[in-house]
């Protein structure tokens, strides 16, 4: 992922499940679906952080990156001075979320829904 020229454009969604009282205050579940956004962090300070939707790998000198990240409705942003020890933290947690964790969350509120929906 950490690869000149690798793309995400947007991350698999975040699967929720979700409620509200209908008729008669009974529950009535919904599955939400919603873009899943990761914090990056593109500068020393804490606060120099962003949340982001995907990302586009430009380039690499000496030990920071350069990253073009899309956010929901805004244009395409780009940082250059992306830490490596950020960038691997930040590429850490989406390789989680696209291999494991998103398909582990799906599956869990689906099962949820169809235990309450019975």
């Amino acid at each position: 992922m950490k690869q000149i020229g690798f793309t995400i454009k947007s991350f698999k969604p975040d699967v929720s499940l979700d409620w509200e009282y209908g008729n008669n205050s009974v529950r009535i579940y919904k599955i939400k679906t919603h873009n899943k956004a990761f914090n990056l962090q593109h500068g020393r300070s804490m606060y120099d952080t962003t949340y982001i939707n995907g990302f586009k790998v430009l380039g690499k000198k000496g030990n920071k990156y350069s990253v073009e990240v899309y956010k929901d409705g805004c244009s395409t942003i780009t940082y250059d001075n992306i830490l490596e020890k950020k960038m691997d933290t930040f590429i850490f947690n989406v390789n989680n979320w696209e291999n494991r964790d998103a398909d582990a969350n799906k599956l869990k509120a689906e099962k949820r829904y169809d235990e309450y929906t019975k």
